[in-house]
């Protein structure tokens, strides 16, 4: 008998049923095909589905100019970091929301970044130390060298989406965003594969990174590495995705969900990638 549809949910995903398996299927709005998935993934793709009709917001980081600051800052200060982008103004004033746009004083910062006064001090003492962000009177405002709210000319930069960063915020440690941080700047653009030359437009000449090339990038052991790169979460989809091919030197995606380097929205075969649910 085949697929049959069954109902049609908000945002154009389809659930099915294929009578031939005997396996409950949902399709994926721009995919073509039916995908076997949990209903954590089909809900977090309708809200992003949501978020992208009320325009998305994301800041920018200068992949070259960001290598600055990776190799001046603890890791766990490049995740508390990461974060604060979210909180940008255009002009990359740090405030208080979207929605309240009240500049931001340190209270504030240090109550967003959830620390303690010691932890606290010592991040912020490192920031302005550093001009990475700059003490304008009482407020703050993030160095645009390095990341950034709005259009640029800059040719090597990477999108962090602010609602899926804030998202992940909640879900991992301050380290594990640094770890994420320190891989921003290989990402490749047209395939979101991590990759020691990521602006290779030749397919045959792309260099993807392993966990021995990461684990160099990053300072940290192979399996620690291997660790975060399969079990980092956002809701039920993953950070990055492994991509195996005859089982040696495999190679790792980012999700185009939080980080993205091209304009607009990512193309079916990532998202099929992040979306879909392995069967056993």
């Amino acid at each position: 008998m085949g697929i049959t549809f069954t109902n049609e949910l908000p945002n154009g995903i389809k659930r099915g049923y294929d009578y031939d398996t005997g396996e409950k299927m949902i399709s994926i709005p721009d995919n073509g095909e039916f995908l076997i998935t949990s209903r954590k993934k089909v809900n977090a793709y309708k809200d992003l589905i949501k978020n992208s009709r009320e325009q998305p917001s994301y800041t920018c980081s200068n992949m070259d100019s960001i290598k600055e600051v990776i190799r001046t800052l603890e890791e766990k200060h490049c995740g508390y970091l990461l974060y604060l982008q979210c909180f940008m103004d255009f002009g990359g004033l740090l405030i208080k929301g979207s929605k309240y746009k009240d500049p931001m004083n340190k209270n504030d910062i240090q109550k967003v970044l959830g620390l303690g006064r010691t932890t606290f001090s010592y991040f912020f003492n490192t920031m302005i130390k550093n001009d990475i962000i700059h003490l304008e009177g009482e407020h703050f405002r993030v160095n645009a060298k390095y990341h950034w709210k709005g259009d640029s000319n800059v040719t090597n930069l990477i999108r962090s989406y602010t609602t899926t960063l804030k998202e992940l915020y909640k879900s991992v440690n301050a380290k594990d965003l640094g770890f994420i941080y320190k891989l921003l700047p290989y990402v490749h653009k047209e395939t979101n594969f991590l990759c020691e030359n990521p602006i290779e437009k030749n397919p045959l000449l792309i260099r993807p990174l392993n966990k021995k090339n990461i684990a160099r990038i990053v300072g940290v052991d192979e399996k620690t590495v291997y660790r975060k790169l399969l079990k980092l979460k956002l809701s039920d989809m993953y950070v990055f995705g492994e991509v195996s091919k005859g089982g040696v030197n495999n190679a790792y995606m980012i999700n185009p969900f939080i980080f993205y380097r091209k304009g607009g929205k990512p193309d079916k075969t990532l998202k099929t990638i992040f979306l879909f649910n392995p069967q056993k």
